[in-house]
């Protein structure tokens, strides 16, 4: 028996609408990012819309669809797995401000005329974290894993079929490199670590990652930014585009090649951070580490994997997965559900210790 499934995922850069039979990836498309929204409802209402077009185009028909599956954003603490979208989880996504938690808005309104399945897998929220990688220096301020959770569980599991291990007890390093950077201690089958990329960890292309605290507190009483300003500059443009003004690295590696200095050292400095964090999960690991996972759509830049690659090579061999992974990891933990593989979750029934 072969499943059909539609899979949603939405982020900062737009969303990304792909049809699956099983794993099999049969055509994606993609909806850009809208302009002028107004309100949140307003842009699941014109978001669904497009989705709608998208499928009319694509001659598929709602009604075929074994399952329907989104991603999803900040809804809570709650462990990994699969979770059924009924209503209460449905008005979660919708107030949610995180962009991923549009995917499952989209996918229960799609899914829900027919009656067929809707779903989320591995929100961003989910906690599997040590307890004392919680801890930081001031008690007011507790370490959450907000993270690619969705990418980086699917590429554990990815990682541990190719090297001929039970995923759940292979000890992993893994590294999603998008216009985000997560990079987690994989052990037992959790994330018992994974830096915030909205607030530590490397920076990336538009994330500051872990900066300088007290010039921080600085820069937020100068008068110079208001609250949602530091903010917005902190995780939206940040990271390289503070530096250089670009998140593209093509035009980045371009400057560099025609002697840009500077384009160069910011480069390094953001491959230097990334190893520097891998190296952080090995130590978490007490160096037994099985693999380095390196993935995400920076990995098609090679000059830059190859500047981590030469800083954590010691550590264990290095699989390096490219391109994004979160259209096939929805795809693949419908599928783990709809074959009784893996339970299925009610949303507020299982919330993470």
């Amino acid at each position: 028996m072969t499943f059909q499934i539609l899979a949603i995922n939405a982020d900062l850069d737009g969303i990304m609408i792909g049809y699956f039979i099983d794993k099999e990836e049969m055509w994606r498309d993609f909806i850009p990012p809208l302009k002028d929204v107004l309100s949140p409802r307003e842009g699941y209402e014109r978001e669904l819309e497009l989705t709608r077009r998208v499928l009319s185009h694509r001659g598929v028909e709602a009604e075929g669809l074994s399952a329907v599956v989104g991603s999803a954003g900040v809804i809570g603490s709650v462990p990994a797995g699969v979770f059924a979208i009924g209503e209460r989880l449905f008005e979660t996504l919708l107030k949610d401000r995180h962009p991923s938690s549009m995917g499952g808005a989209l996918a229960y309104a799609v899914s829900q005329p027919f009656g067929i399945p809707a779903l989320v897998v591995d929100p961003v929220s989910v906690d599997e974290m040590d307890d004392v990688a919680r801890v930081t220096g001031l008690p007011e301020l507790v370490r959450l894993p907000y993270d690619h959770a969705l990418a980086c569980r699917a590429l554990a599991r990815r990682a541990a079929s190719d090297l001929g291990k039970e995923w759940s007890k292979a000890n992993l390093v893994v590294t999603y490199l998008d216009s985000a950077f997560s990079v987690c201690a994989f052990k037992g089958g959790r994330i018992a670590y994974v830096n915030n990329p909205d607030d530590s960890g490397p920076f990336s292309t538009k994330k500051a990652g872990s900066i300088v605290a007290l010039d921080l507190a600085r820069m937020a009483y100068g008068g110079q930014y208001s609250r949602d300003q530091l903010v917005k500059r902190l995780t939206a443009e940040g990271g390289m585009v503070a530096h250089l003004g670009t998140a593209d690295l093509a035009s980045v590696r371009r400057r560099i090649e025609s002697g840009d200095e500077k384009a160069s050292l910011v480069y390094e400095a953001m491959a230097y951070n990334v190893a520097k964090e891998i190296g952080s999960c090995a130590a978490i690991l007490k160096g037994e580490v099985d693999a380095v996972v390196i993935s995400g759509e920076v990995v098609r830049d090679g000059r830059f994997v190859a500047q981590i690659q030469d800083r954590v090579r010691w550590i264990a061999p290095i699989l390096c997965y490219s391109g994004r992974q979160e259209l096939l990891a929805l795809a693949e933990g419908a599928l783990r559900a709809l074959t009784g593989v893996e339970p299925v979750g009610e949303f507020g029934n299982r919330i993470a210790s």
